[in-house]
């Protein structure tokens, strides 16, 4: 049985209430919306709202949630941390659990040699330490990276973000070098030009990428681009860093994207899942050779390598294997996919299906009207009781990342709804409230 009960329009009124009383406390660079709900509780691959409506998750908290809401066994693994050592300050003092889940993160990331672990709080400051390491390894400043990628909000991690209106009026430096993400083999061949023209000028200290990229839309290269990307970056000795902060930790069908690309990259950032959103976590892991440049002191947090956090991601990865939630994401990810491809078959709109495991992107773009349907299609799913996200330049494409303990029958709940929407849409009968509700309550990142 699915638990999903809508019972008032969406956004209902007491979330309406909360993200009104939000915004006159909370900064508006800190909201991005996509329904104007606000989540109050979840339990297993089910969230619920200030108005008790409830929700089969197909966003997991921006692909952080991927063992699910509400289990007791992580909150027992943390309760019984903190009681004993809740904080230990590990930049002055190491604790065990810091230490056992970066032995565990050596383990699971690729490459055969010898490995260093940076622990922060978010995905953005991992990526910081990555460019920190690279630049002070190669001794150069000079960062390409794509666009349409996310990779954060701080100082160097924005810096290197491909989506121009986040950096808007923030003088961002020119040692950061933008390239087209390619989608076609022609677009990947101008794109290796273009970065290997930029390698040799010799200032450029790192590429970074997302083998598939997040926020952009869940945009795929051809097969051989990205192992092409990484030999031409270590040619000119610059470092090759990969940003799993999104992919990771099963979430596309093995432990890390780049797996599925026979990736071994110099440094791997990660974060989100790896405490399936249970406490803010991040981690960049990095060749000993390479991390080990960086002074005592030059790259820390009182609040990294904390144990209690420590210890929730050493069982969310424990209950990721236990669990076999990696093949799960193979199984669920096949069925999303065959499903939505029989609607990409059926109608016109219905553009590509992106992505693999349950890192999935569906584009919908009405081209008689020029009109992007991926959040206007996602706020009338939440209608129904499925909570996607959308993401793209445009808000054009349907984000699909559910918990990892998502099972078949609330897929095919969710290919339901999906193909609901796209009967109203080519029927003529999608409700023009949903229409002029999108235009008042969602936002989203889409912005060029």
């Amino acid at each position: 049985m699915i638990p999903v009960k809508v019972q008032t329009a969406i956004p209902g009124p007491k979330s309406q209430e909360m993200v009104n009383r939000a915004m006159e406390v909370i900064a508006k660079a800190q909201y991005a919306g996509v329904f104007g709900i606000a989540i109050t509780a979840g339990k297993g691959a089910y969230i619920t709202d200030a108005d008790g409506n409830t929700f089969l998750d197909f966003l997991a908290g921006a692909s952080a949630v991927s063992v699910g809401y509400g289990r007791q066994d992580i909150i027992d693994v943390y309760a019984k941390t903190a009681l004993k050592i809740q904080h230990s300050c590990f930049p002055y003092s190491p604790n065990e659990e810091a230490m056992q889940f970066a032995k565990k993160l050596i383990q699971v990331t690729p490459g055969d040699f010898e490995k260093r672990v940076l622990f922060g709080m978010t995905g953005s400051d991992g990526v910081d330490a990555a460019i920190k390491i690279a630049r002070r390894y190669t001794g150069k400043p000079g960062i390409i990276s794509f666009k349409g990628g996310y990779h954060g909000a701080t100082g160097f991690s924005l810096s290197a973000n491909g989506f121009a209106g986040l950096q808007k009026g923030l003088f961002i430096s020119s040692d950061f070098m933008m390239v087209d993400f390619p989608r076609t083999y022609q677009a990947a061949e101008k794109a290796l030009t273009e970065i290997e023209n930029l390698l040799k000028v010799g200032n450029v200290a790192a590429l970074i990428t997302e083998c598939i990229q997040g926020d952009g839309g869940n945009v795929v290269s051809p097969p051989y681009f990205h192992q092409q990307l990484a030999d031409l970056v270590h040619r000119y000795g610059a470092v090759h860093i990969v940003d799993e902060v999104q992919s990771g930790v099963g979430r596309s069908g093995a432990w890390w994207e780049c797996q599925t690309y026979n990736l071994v990259p110099d440094i791997l950032c990660c974060g989100k899942a790896i405490s399936s959103g249970y406490l803010p976590m991040s981690a960049c892991i990095a060749r000993a050779e390479m991390a080990q440049t960086l002074d005592k002191a030059q790259h820390l947090f009182t609040f990294s390598g904390h144990p209690p956090s420590a210890a929730v991601a050493m069982k969310v990865f424990e209950i990721i294997e236990q669990e076999n939630l990696i093949q799960n994401a193979v199984a669920r990810g096949e069925q999303l996919r065959a499903c939505l491809q029989k609607l990409v078959d059926r109608y016109p709109f219905a553009k590509e299906v992106r992505g693999r495991g349950l890192h999935m992107g569906f584009e919908v773009f009405d081209d008689s009207r020029n009109l992007p349907l991926g959040g206007l299609f996602a706020f009338r799913c939440a209608e129904k009781g499925l909570y996607p996200g959308y993401f793209g330049s445009k808000n054009e494409v349907m984000r699909l990342h559910p918990p990892l303990i998502v099972n078949e029958e609330e897929m095919q709940f969710a290919v339901d709804q999906i193909t609901s929407v796209c009967e109203e849409w080519h029927n003529g009968t999608f409700p023009e409230q949903t229409i002029q509700n999108y235009r008042k309550y969602g936002v989203g990142l889409g912005t060029d």
